[in-house]
């Protein structure tokens, strides 16, 4: 069977990676824990920040590589960072 290759016409020098807002779309309400929380880290953990706005934000490496992206909001922002 051939593959359908039409959704590759989305794409355009103008708009080089667009997809629908309902693709990823941000969450409602993000769980967070403080740093003196965060008991499912160890200090030899990698991790991803990220700081917008004023706002931080880490990241287990582990948990973001087992979904290749982090979806989060900040500061009533949706940011989507993909690995």
């Amino acid at each position: 069977m051939a593959k359908d290759f039409n959704f590759v016409k989305r794409f355009t020098s103008d708009k080089a990676f667009e997809m629908p807002p309902e693709t990823f779309p941000p969450p409602d309400q993000v769980r967070t824990v403080s740093v003196a929380d965060a008991d499912h880290m160890r200090p030899t953990d990698f991790s991803i920040w990220l700081t917008h706005n004023g706002q931080s934000r880490c990241y287990p490496w582990w948990i973001a590589d087992n979904y290749h992206m982090i979806n989060d909001v900040f500061g009533g922002n949706p940011v989507w960072v993909a690995l």
